[in-house]
């Protein structure tokens, strides 16, 4: 035996359409009556009804082609062997399919499941598993809607409908393994987003992308349709990847915390606990991401971290001119000498000769701390510290080098003023 099983794009079963067209042509027509139209009897079943009680398939072929899906799929199921019993018109009585198979010889399939649909509404509860199908084969599809071809990979592909009251449920699981992809296809139909990234979010440390793809809608909507449905969850699920790596990196680990930036105190390039926390949580994330790698980028809020340097240049200025830290704490006579030379060479200072009255040693020491030159590099060697200080506690988490970069620092982000680091999710 050799069938033909196909899901249109609405979602109904080709068997559906074909049976309800025979029935509206073979219905016969009532001729023409004198008599006045009496109501219809109720209690009498309709003049045709359908009935199949089983039917046995035995080492058979089966052409399936489900249209709904984003990416169209078409496989022919070889080995088949099962059961379609109970098609019925009868209100209440759905059939039943027990189906198994095989794609290729070797990918097992399963057809399971329940539907009406000669009735009305129709209802459906099926459940199409795929294992083991090779994703090579799939590269036609893959071009055309994805942009690349495939080059390796293993699908397992369960879906499963519900369909009540013309209110459809589904629940498909895609299991991807060892995804490979190929060399890139021009396509108009291709998805406008960076599916490398999207991939390499999605593939965990065994290289399997396991994807629950949930879709639900009304069936007597004239805009519905089920593959729009379909992939327009699943992009939507590709596209909250890409557009947010850093909260699905932090769903892994259980954080709530903003996993993209790392602040700093001011003017340091040190850790603090809250820091190196952010960072453990982002390196086990990454642990479970091995695809993925991060650039590192220095920031600095130029008010306040220009204001610290100031004010630990002026104290290694003291340290410089031969001052202890207890003659800083204790303010004595040699610190008091140290300050008023160092107040002197500064361009703006006043001169301090014995007759001039001028600010005193305190406010010398002040204007030391709040007007000290800051060059410019000494700011971008801050950026630059800091990366390179998040770089090392990541290594030290197990991070391999090579997925860790250090961008160019800026001395001020475009986009975020704060003294700390922002993080990039890029992949090779």
């Amino acid at each position: 035996y050799q069938g033909r099983l196909h899901i249109q794009e609405d979602g109904q079963l080709n068997v559906q359409r074909l049976l309800a067209q025979e029935a509206a042509t073979e219905a016969p027509q009532a001729p023409p009556s004198e008599e006045p139209e009496q109501p219809a009897d109720t209690t009498q079943e309709a003049a045709w009804t359908v009935e199949l009680p089983a039917i046995f398939v035995s080492n058979s072929t089966l052409d399936f082609l489900d249209e709904s899906l984003p990416i169209r799929f078409r496989t022919v199921v070889g080995d088949l062997d099962g059961t379609i019993t109970g098609l019925s018109s009868r209100k209440g009585q759905p059939l039943e399919v027990d189906l198994k198979g095989s794609v290729d010889g070797y990918a097992p399939v399963t057809f399971s499941g329940t539907a009406s649909p000669l009735q009305e509404p129709p209802s459906l509860d099926l459940r199409l598993r795929f294992r083991g199908l090779d994703m090579a084969r799939l590269t036609p599809y893959s071009g055309t809607y994805a942009g690349y071809a495939i080059e390796d990979g293993v699908m397992t592909v369960d879906l499963r409908y519900g369909l009540e009251n013309n209110r459809l449920q589904g629940n498909n699981q895609i299991v991807i393994d060892q995804l490979q992809l190929g060399e890139r296809i021009e396509s108009s139909k291709a998805l406008d987003l960076p599916l490398r990234l999207g991939i390499a979010l999605l593939t965990d440390s065994n290289g399997v992308i396991d994807l629950a793809v949930p879709v639900s809608g009304d069936v007597n909507n004239p805009q519905f349709s089920l593959g729009s449905v379909i992939a327009g969850a699943f992009v939507n699920l590709l596209t909250k990847a890409i557009t947010a790596p850093f909260a699905l990196l932090a769903n892994l680990v259980g954080s709530s915390e903003d996993l993209d930036t790392v602040d700093f105190a001011a003017g340091s390039s040190e850790l603090d606990d809250h820091g190196q926390g952010k960072l453990r949580d982002l390196a086990a994330a990454m642990q479970q991401r091995p695809e993925l790698s991060l650039q590192i980028s220095g920031r600095l809020e130029l008010d306040s971290d220009r204001t610290q340097l100031q004010r630990q240049l002026a104290r290694s200025a003291l340290l410089d001119a031969g001052l202890s830290e207890q003659d800083i704490r204790d303010r004595t006579r040699a610190w008091e000498d140290v300050v008023t030379n160092l107040y002197a060479e500064l361009p703006a200072a006043e001169p301090t000769d014995a007759d001039a009255e001028g600010p005193s040693v305190l406010q010398q020491a002040r204007i030391l701390r709040d007007q000290w030159p800051v060059p410019d590099e000494a700011l971008t060697t801050l950026a630059t510290q800091r990366a390179t200080t998040t770089k090392d506690f990541l290594l030290n988490e197990g991070i391999p080098a090579e997925r860790l970069g250090v961008t160019a620092s800026e001395e001020e982000s475009t986009e975020k003023r704060f003294s700390g680091v922002e993080l990039a999710i890029t992949v090779d």
